[in-house]
């Protein structure tokens, strides 16, 4: 999926025709998780299914089970960084769509 402006209604009305959006949210501050999950829940409903993950490890092996379609990184995270987590998950997860985050 190319991110543009209409992916927004894409993903209000995909709940209605389609299975869920899955959104796997990665950032090792559990105040950043909660914030990105409870902006997902409220502004989508039941039309998305957040997973969330505190390390680069954890992202990965969570993605392998839950085949995320959109995934929120963190780059800075304890073991493997969110630059090389998406590495890994790119091997069995060619079609999520990456939006990195940065805390300063």
């Amino acid at each position: 999926m190319n991110w543009n402006e209409n992916n927004v209604e894409i993903l209000h009305n995909k709940g209605e025709t389609e299975e869920c959006i899955r959104i796997l949210v990665a950032d090792d501050e559990g105040i950043m998780l909660e914030a990105f999950k409870n902006v997902i829940s409220s502004t989508f409903g039941d039309s998305c299914i957040v997973e969330t993950a505190k390390t680069g490890r954890a992202v990965t092996e969570i993605a392998e089970t839950f085949h995320p379609d959109i995934v929120f990184m963190d780059i800075h995270m304890p073991g493997i960084n969110g630059i090389q987590a998406m590495r890994e998950i790119r091997k069995f997860n060619t079609t999520a769509l990456f939006l990195c985050c940065i805390g300063l």
